[in-house]
Formats: structure tokens, sequence, C-alpha cells
């Protein structure tokens, strides 16, 4: 009996590092406590009403071993795994979700948008003049202004929007609940409060600005397309001289009746 028991709560720690990997640490932690103390119990009532040999003393570092044991490879099992999809789902730099998080992040909002009709945009976002800043500056003060930028970015965002670094000088963030116009506003006050931010690197200071172009997952019948949309106001943006936001011409006709 006492082997049995022994020979489970090996096996039960093998079933703690996978919940160790895959659910909250603390989840986990609790239930190896009560793995644990169930062991016990088990030893408990087999020893008081079945006659079974129990060695209490024996029992009680049997489960004390295995709950501290669990604890200590599940939080190295944990840690790997939380760095591992930090390494698979964040941009390495930034450390704001990259290209393929995001695109999981849209093509989801995109089918409950289409299921609940919620208002969601998309907000593409290209530093303006990006080559002359590293030609100037090296590829460090480049690399320094992206972080600049994912920074700030993210201080005008909620928490449950997301904001993805989409490849080179590009971001994308996806604003949920929140209409085209109303992202509009948003993404202006943060281009006026960058501009007001110049990043000091290496005792100069290097101004920094962006074009955004806007799109409503809404107003399309594919994540993809809206996506486009997006990429092409940001074009028009370019275009246009730079260091503003546009919507298109439907879009831009709603604000102005707002």
């Amino acid at each position: 009996m006492a082997d049995m028991r022994a020979t489970t709560l090996i096996c039960a720690m093998m079933a703690m590092s996978f919940l160790f990997a895959n659910s909250s640490f603390i989840y986990s932690l609790v239930l190896s406590f009560l793995v644990a103390s169930l062991y016990l119990l088990i030893g408990y009532i087999g020893g008081q009403y079945f006659s079974h040999p129990w060695s209490v003393s024996g029992d009680i570092i049997n489960a004390s071993s295995f709950f501290f044991s669990a604890v200590l490879i599940g939080y190295m099992v944990h840690t790997a795994t939380v760095q591992l999809r930090q390494q698979a789902y964040n941009d390495f730099l930034t450390k704001l979700l990259n290209r393929r998080a995001m695109s999981s992040f849209i093509e989801a909002e995109f089918q409950r948008s289409l299921r609940f009709n919620s208002p969601a945009t998309l907000v593409m976002m290209d530093l303006d003049d990006f080559k002359i800043i590293n030609d100037r500056f090296g590829h460090g003060g480049g690399d320094a202004v992206l972080v600049h930028v994912a920074k700030e970015l993210k201080q005008h965002l909620r928490g449950t929007d997301h904001l993805a670094r989409w490849g080179g000088e590009e971001f994308l963030a996806l604003l949920i609940g929140v209409s085209p116009q109303r992202a509009k506003f948003v993404v202006e006050r943060a281009l006026i409060q960058l501009g007001n931010k110049p990043l000091s690197y290496k005792e100069n200071s290097i101004k920094v600005s962006f074009s955004a172009g806007i799109s409503s997952l809404n107003e399309f019948d594919s994540a993809e397309a809206a996506i486009q949309e997006a990429d092409r106001m940001l074009y028009v943006a370019k275009k246009a001289g730079k260091n503003r936001v546009m919507l298109n011409a439907k879009l831009a006709l709603n604000l102005n009746q707002a």
C-alpha cells in the first residue's frame, strides 16, 4: 500500500510539471499542496480504519519532499515556458507583440466583431524618415527610437488593446470596442505627445514622428482586407506630407458628422 502511494506521488509530480508549464503558477502550486495533503489523508485513513501499515514520519517526509520538489521543478518549467512564449509571440527589441501573434488577435477580433457587430479599429503606423535616423545615429540610435516609440504608444492604449511591431519601423495597433473616429483622436494625441518628447541619445535630441492609416474591421469581409486598407491609408498619409493620421473618405465623413 505504501509503495503504491509513493509511486502515485511520483506520477503526480510528473503531472504537476505539465500543469506548471501550461497553467498558472499559483493554481499549480495550490494543486500540488492538495495532492500532498491527500497523500497524508489517505495514509491516515488506511492506518486508522483498514489496518494498513502507516509511518507518520515517513509519509510526512514523502509529502513534504513531493511538495517542495514539485514547486522547485514547477518554477523552473514555468519560467522556461514563459520565456519561450515571449520569444515566440513578442518582438525581441520592443517587447511588443510580433506579427504572428498580432495576426492571431486580429483574426479573433474580426470573427467576434462579425458575431456581435462590435467596433474594432486597426491603426497602421510607420515612423517618418527612419532611414535618415539610422544613417545619422547608426542602428543603435534606430533601435533606441523604436523602443522609445513603442513605450510612448503603449501609454495611449488600454489594457484591452493590442500593439505590435509589424515589421521594421512599422507598428500596428488593434483598438477593441473603439470606433475609427475615436481611434483617430487617440492616435493624433499620441503623435502630438511623441513630437513633444524627443529622444535623448548620446547627447543628441532625436525628434520622432509617424504617419498612420486607420481602418475598421467592420467595414471589410476579411481581416486581411482591413489590414490592407490601413496600410493604404498610411501610404496616403505619407504622400500628404507625413506626420499625420488618415481615414478613408467614408470614415472621415462620419467623423465630420459626429
